[in-house]
């Protein structure tokens, strides 16, 4: 079985709390599986930016599900 978790903060108190641009589509997610992807923060431009995206490629964590 897989653990879940939420994302309760609305996008403006997400981006207040970071002060960080927020894209108009982050809502609150309240059953977010592992493989899905989730808002991180990160620096674009010397600009703090809110993604749902590392911009990793996938398949180099391929094998590494298990460890835990």
């Amino acid at each position: 079985m897989c653990r879940r978790f939420a994302l309760y903060s609305d996008p403006f108190t997400l981006g207040k709390h970071f002060k960080a641009d927020v894209p108009p589509e982050l809502r609150p997610r309240y059953n977010i599986a592992p493989p899905q992807d989730i808002p991180i923060v990160r620096m674009e431009d010397e600009r703090r930016r809110i993604s749902d995206s590392l911009g990793i490629d996938a398949a180099l964590g391929e094998g590494y599900e298990n460890w835990l």
